[in-house]
């Protein structure tokens, strides 16, 4: 493909053979480079500049209804909204007839792929930064960091006990994940009723996928005390330690944004890290009679994405570190 290139570089539409060209190579690195956030979020189709989402808070049980007696309303209108704005994105670069005749470097065949590349790796920055910087930013619905202990179950509401969806001072260990897991069955809903929240995979460092894959290597380890396994469980467990299991899903971008190599979190069933659309990668190029053509050989093409995202409920998530 960009052999030709340089024979078009004569021809009147060598700017739209040139847009083609670069389009198919970028487009073609993007859907190669590994999207590892989109393991953690849910992605949401955006029509307008901002959408709403309600943070749902889980989902609580069905309450018995006794004859004539009337059915407790659940109000949405009481859920906690979050906005999510969508932010635009994107590169513009300029390529002269001479850098495609004299592509010695082969810079000029390169640079659409490194612009698919750093793309999908941006997107990658910005969900795990949004992930490793919860706990310290307050942007919660509830006014308090994504991580942190006695959420809210409402804005202006009064701190609760046991909604706690950071647990420190531990390393990775069998005792570790029991009592992490024992913490997300205690969260509660909007009104203080029970939910069910469900741990679906551990996210880790790279430095931490052998140990989570052991621990996740078998339904059941023996008993122990504190000590090699990690801390005690208050919990009384008799013989052996009954293991969730979780699926593992290491992730490089956990430290590349600045994370520390050995914190770590269990992701849970409900949606609460949302990536929305609202204009996927496209790549533009200048039109063949422009200004920058016709007086200095230069072809000027640019990328363009349109995305927003943001956590919409904390119970997404629980750090362990």
């Amino acid at each position: 493909m960009f052999k030709s290139l340089k024979e078009a570089a004569t021809r009147a539409d060598f700017p739209k053979l040139m847009s083609s060209g670069m389009k198919l190579k970028m487009m073609d690195v993007y859907n190669k480079v590994e999207s590892e956030y989109e393991r953690v979020v849910s992605f949401e189709t955006s029509t307008k500049d901002k959408e709403t989402y309600p943070s749902l808070s889980g989902t609580a049980d069905p309450k018995q209804v006794l004859e004539g007696e009337a059915f407790k309303e659940d109000k949405v209108a009481e859920m906690q909204d979050v906005d999510i704005t969508n932010y635009k994105f994107g590169r513009l670069m300029g390529i002269t007839r001479e850098m495609t005749n004299d592509d010695q470097t082969k810079k000029v065949k390169n640079l659409p792929g490194n612009l698919g590349k750093v793309h999908k790796n941006y997107e990658n920055k910005v969900v795990f930064s949004g992930i490793v910087g919860g706990s310290t930013a307050a942007t919660c619905y509830d006014g308090l960091a994504i991580f942190t202990t006695n959420h809210l179950n409402r804005k202006g509401g009064a701190a609760v006990a046991g909604n706690d969806n950071i647990y420190t001072g531990v390393t990775m260990s069998a005792g570790a994940i029991v009592i992490a897991m024992d913490m997300i069955d205690s969260w509660t809903g909007l009104d203080g009723e029970e939910i069910t929240v469900n741990g679906v995979s551990i996210l880790c460092s790279m430095r931490l996928s052998y140990t989570a894959r052991w621990l996740m290597s078998d339904s059941s380890i023996p008993g122990f005390a504190a000590g090699v396994f990690g801390p005690a469980s208050t919990q009384p467990f008799a013989g052996k330690v009954p293991m969730p299991m979780l699926s593992v899903n290491p992730s490089k971008w956990l430290t590349k944004v600045g994370g520390a190599a050995l914190d770590w979190y269990i992701q849970t069933d409900v949606p609460g890290w949302v990536f929305q659309w609202r204009d996927k990668l496209e790549l533009y190029a200048e039109g063949n009679l422009s200004q920058s053509w016709f007086e200095r050989e230069v072809m000027r093409w640019k990328s363009r994405v349109r995305f927003g995202f943001k956590n919409i409920d904390w119970r997404a998530m629980l750090k362990v570190s």
